[in-house]
């Protein structure tokens, strides 16, 4: 298998499959951000646990608030803790091969990964966002429950993501993008 990497994103070739490594963006301010934040949370988790099991408040309207923001704060921390870790130790892993499209989520090598199989995914292309900063690569899926577009590679400059999928390109045919027919009327 051979490799070739650019900035921090490792492409890796087998004979038959290619295995693209890209590590989340790490934004250092939001990193401190969300850090200190996540103390705030951790005190005021505490606190409001502390005061519902312990405070002897019996059961009322206080109560009943409490309860209703601490299910709010807690899944507040659960979105904010996810993303943190995934800045500070996330990657997304995306191979072809084998008939599958795999694309895993991980962050300190525990994650949540997703199968497509090949003969449903086509349309493999370079997209970017609204201000056309960003770059992703996108490929569609038509699944059982559905057809969808699947984006990834959040972190991918336009030239890295154009190298991505040429060299997919170059191994799966099958997921060029459609061509665009220009239907001029004289």
């Amino acid at each position: 298998m051979t490799s070739s990497s650019h900035t921090r994103t490792v492409t890796e070739f087998g004979p038959d499959s290619v295995r693209v490594v890209m590590p989340v963006p790490r934004i250092g301010c939001v990193i401190a951000f969300i850090g200190l934040w996540m103390i705030g949370w951790v005190a005021g988790e505490v606190s409001a646990l502390r005061a519902l099991f312990f405070g002897g408040m019996g059961f009322n309207v206080a109560t009943l608030f409490l309860l209703v923001w601490l299910v709010g704060w807690t899944a507040g921390g659960l979105v904010f803790g996810s993303i943190f870790l995934l800045m500070l130790d996330g990657r997304e892993i995306v191979t072809v091969g084998d008939g599958i499209v795999r694309r895993r989520v991980e962050v300190f090598r525990v994650g949540l990964s997703w199968r497509y199989p090949l003969e449903q995914v086509t349309n493999w292309r370079l997209t970017g966002d609204e201000d056309g900063v960003k770059s992703f690569i996108t490929f569609d899926y038509d699944g059982p429950k559905g057809s969808k577009s699947v984006r990834f590679g959040t972190g991918l400059t336009e030239p890295r993501a154009e190298e991505i999928c040429t060299e997919v390109w170059s191994r799966f045919a099958t997921l060029r993008p459609r061509s665009r027919v220009d239907v001029s009327v004289s």
